[in-house]
C-alpha cells in the first residue's frame, strides 16, 4: 500500500518551496538596488567634498596671492631703485606671513634680492628658475611645480608675479613648503580612511598624506587606471570615477582649483561605503549554506553506505532522548554523518546548558514564587486587618441603629420629640456608614478604575501658603512643634491642579506624621520651588520605617507592623501615590527607623505655553 501523502502537507511544502524561492529573489533584488543606491551617494557624496575643499583651498591660496601682489605693488611704486629698501618690504612681508618659507625678487640683470639676505652662488641663473620662467611668459600670478629650495633644502611650490623697479623688470615669488599644503589637507576625510591628493597644472602631486606620492605624476600613482579615465580626469573640471588604486577598487572624485588649474583628488575604497549591505550579504549566505547543508545531509542519510554511522548517531540520539547529556557525541567518518555528529554534540552541549539556565531559572522562579507568596499572605493579613476595622467601624453604628429601631418598634419611646431625636441619630449613623464607604471603599475603587481630576490652574505661592496655614494649625493642636518655609521666588508661577485632591494628600502626610510621632517633637513643613517643579515636604522626627518596608508602604491596605495599634486602614499613601502621579508628579519616601520619615511629592510646574486641562 501506497504511503499517503495529506493535501496539506503538499500545499505547505509548496509554499514553504514559493516562500523560499520569493525571499532569495527580493532579497538578492533588494541587495542589487542597494549596492547600487549606496555607491550613487557615496559618489555624490565625495564629488560635494571635493568642490567645498577646492574652494578653500583656492581660498588659502588667494590669500597668500593678495599678499604677494600687496608687497609687488609696495616695491614698484618706490621712487629709485634701492636694494636696503626693497629687501627690508619683503623682510616685512616674510615675517608678517609665516606661511612663505621666503619672498624674494630675481631681475632680469641676474640680480637677486632676498628677503633674509641670502646671496646665490655665482653659477645661479635667475632667468633659469622655473618661477622666473613661468611668470615672464604670462601676465597674471603664477604657481610653479614642486620643485627642491637649495637654499632650505626643502621641497616647495613657488607663486609669482612680474614686476617692475624703475624700469627694472623682475619677477618677485615666494616659497611655500609642500608641508605646508599637505597640512591643509591633512584634515580631509572620504568614507573612513580615505584621503586627499593635491595636483598640479602638470598633473604632479603636490601634496598627500602619503609622502610617496609627492612629485610623482598621477598617470604613474593611477598605473591601473584606463587611458580614457585618466583623460577624464585631466580634462574635466570635476567628476567622480570608480579606479584600482592601491590594490582596491576604490571610488575618485576630483575637483579643479582655479585660476591655478590645480586639482583636488579624493579617494576612499568602495568596500567601506559596501560594508553593512556586505555584512548583510554574508549573514544571508550563511543561513542559506546551513539550509542547503541540512538538505543534502538529510538526502545522504538514506543511503546504506552510511548506515553503521547512523546505527552509532541513533544511539547516540537515544541516549540524548533518555536525558544523558554526558556523553560526548563523535562519529569519525568522511562525509557529512561527521558534520551531522559534531552538530548534534553542539546541540547536547547546548541543551545542557539550557538545562543548567532552566534549573538556574527554576530555582530563581522557586525563590520568586515564595517572594510572590510571602507578599500574598501580606496582602491577605493587609486585606483580613482591613476587613476587620472597617467591620469593627461599620459595627458599632449598625448596632446602634438595630437598638434605635428595635426601641421605635416595640413603642418603648411615645414622646415625638424623643422619637425625632432617635430618627436623627439613626439618620447620623446612616451617614456615619456612609462616609466611610464613601471615604474608603469608593476612594480605593477610584483610584484603581476612574481617577477623574478636577483640575484648574492656581498660584503656586498663594496655594503653598493656604497649605502651610492648615498644617500649623493641625500640627500646634496635636501638641507638635511646628517648623515650616516657603521658597518660591516668582509670584506669578502657577500649578494645574486638582485642590480638593492635593488638599487630601497633603491632610493624609500631616496626619501620618502626627499620628507616628510623639507630643512635643518638631514636625518641619518645606514647600520649595526646585526647577520645573513644586516640592512638597513633610518632615518629622517620629518611629520611622524599617527599610524592608520602604516598597510595601504605598500597597492598598498596607500597614507597618508597628503601627498596627494606630487606627487606619493603610489606603492613605496608596491613594496619595495614585493622586500625585495622576498630576504627572512623583512621591518620594526617606526615613530611618526609630528616628523620623520625610515624605516629598512634587508636582509641576505649569509654564507659559503649557495649555491647561481641566
Amino acid at each position: 500500500m501506497l504511503k499517503i501523502i495529506k493535501i496539506r502537507t503538499k500545499i505547505t511544502t509548496t509554499l514553504l518551496l514559493v516562500g523560499i524561492v520569493t525571499a532569495l529573489f527580493i532579497s538578492v533584488a533588494s541587495l542589487i538596488v542597494l549596492l547600487d543606491t549606496t555607491s550613487k551617494q557615496a559618489g555624490e557624496i565625495g564629488l560635494e567634498s571635493a568642490k567645498y575643499n577646492a574652494k578653500i583651498i583656492e581660498s588659502w591660496i588667494n590669500e597668500r596671492s593678495a599678499i604677494l601682489k600687496n608687497t609687488s605693488a609696495q616695491i614698484s611704486s618706490l621712487e629709485e631703485f634701492d636694494e636696503e629698501k626693497i629687501r627690508k618690504i619683503l623682510y616685512t612681508s616674510s615675517k608678517a606671513y609665516e606661511s612663505f618659507y621666503s619672498i624674494f625678487i630675481g631681475f632680469e640683470n641676474n640680480k637677486l634680492i632676498d628677503a633674509m639676505g641670502w646671496e646665490p652662488p655665482h653659477n645661479y641663473h635667475v632667468s633659469l628658475r622655473p618661477w622666473y620662467q613661468l611668470a615672464i611668459e604670462r601676465d597674471t600670478l603664477v604657481s610653479t611645480p614642486i620643485y627642491l629650495d637649495k637654499n632650505k633644502n626643502q621641497l616647495v611650490t613657488s607663486i609669482a608675479s612680474h614686476l617692475s623697479v624703475q624700469n627694472t623688470k623682475g619677477v618677485i615669488a615666494a616659497n611655500i613648503p609642500i608641508d605646508e599644503i599637505i597640512n591643509q589637507i591633512g584634515d580631509i576625510s572620504y568614507g573612513n580612511t580615505g584621503y586627499a591628493i593635491l595636483v598640479d597644472e602638470k598633473g604632479h602631486v603636490l601634496a598627500s598624506p602619503n609622502k610617496d606620492y609627492v612629485m610623482k605624476s598621477i598617470s604613474t600613482l593611477f598605473n591601473n587606471v584606463s587611458n580614457d579615465t585618466l583623460e577624464s580626469i585631466n580634462k574635466n573640471s570635476s567628476g567622480i570615477e570608480t579606479i584600482i588604486f592601491e590594490g582596491k577598487e576604490q571610488f575618485l572624485a576630483h575637483s579643479q582649483i582655479k585660476p591655478y588649474n590645480w586639482k583636488i583628488i579624493l579617494t576612499a575604497p568602495k568596500s567601506e561605503f559596501h560594508r553593512p549591505i556586505r555584512d548583510m550579504l554574508t549573514y544571508f549566505l550563511i543561513v542559506l549554506f546551513i539550509c542547503i547543508t541540512i538538505i543534502i545531509i538529510t538526502g545522504f542519510m538514506v543511503g546504506k553506505s552510511i548506515s553503521k554511522p547512523i546505527e552509532s548517531l541513533i544511539k547516540s540520539i537515544s541516549l540524548l532522548a533518555n536525558g544523558n547529556l554526558s556523553n560526548e557525541i563523535n562519529i569519525e567518518t568522511n562525509d557529512e554523518i561527521a558534520i551531522l555528529s559534531t552538530e548534534l554534540d553542539k546541540m547536547r552541549t547546548n541543551l545542557n546548558k539550557i538545562f543548567q539556565s532552566m534549573r538556574y531559572e527554576s530555582n530563581l522562579l522557586a525563590m520568586n514564587t515564595k517572594k510572590l507568596s510571602v507578599h500574598l499572605e501580606e496582602t491577605y493579613n493587609s486585606t483580613l486587618d482591613f476587613i476587620s476595622l472597617l467591620s469593627h467601624d461599620l459595627k458599632t453604628p449598625i448596632t446602634l441603629i438595630k437598638g434605635y429601631v428595635k426601641g421605635l418598634k416595640l413603642g418603648i419611646i411615645e414622646e415625638e420629640n424623643k422619637k425625632a431625636e432617635y430618627l436623627d441619630r439613626i439618620h447620623s449613623r446612616a451617614e456615619q456608614i456612609e462616609n466611610i464607604t464613601s471615604d474608603i471603599l469608593d476612594s480605593a475603587y477610584e483610584v484603581n478604575k476612574s481617577l477623574i481630576l478636577g483640575k484648574s490652574s492656581v498660584y503656586a505661592k498663594d496655594f503653598a501658603n493656604e497649605l502651610l496655614k492648615n498644617a500649623k494649625n493641625y500640627i500646634e493642636n496635636s501638641n507638635r512643634k511646628f517648623k515650616g518655609k516657603i521658597h518660591i521666588q516668582d509670584t506669578s508661577t502657577r500649578i494645574n491642579v486638582d485642590i480638593i485632591k492635593i488638599n487630601r494628600v497633603w491632610d493624609n502626610l500631616i496626619s501620618n506624621a502626627i499620628k507616628y510621632s510623639i507630643p512635643g517633637t518638631e514636625i518641619n513643613i518645606s514647600i520649595i520651588e526646585h526647577g520645573n517643579f513644586i516640592n512638597f515636604i513633610v518632615k518629622d522626627n517620629g518611629i520611622g520605617i524599617k527599610k524592608e518596608e520602604f516598597e510595601k508602604i504605598f500597597n492598598m491596605f498596607y500597614r507597618v507592623n508597628e503601627n498596627r495599634s494606630t487606627k487606619g486602614y493603610g489606603l492613605g499613601l496608596f491613594i496619595s501615590r495614585a493622586i500625585i502621579e495622576a498630576h504627572k508628579g512623583k512621591i518620594f519616601l526617606a526615613s530611618e527607623y526609630e528616628k523620623g520619615t520625610t515624605i516629598n511629592f512634587k508636582i509641576p510646574i505649569c509654564h507659559k505655553n503649557d495649555t491647561i486641562k481641566l
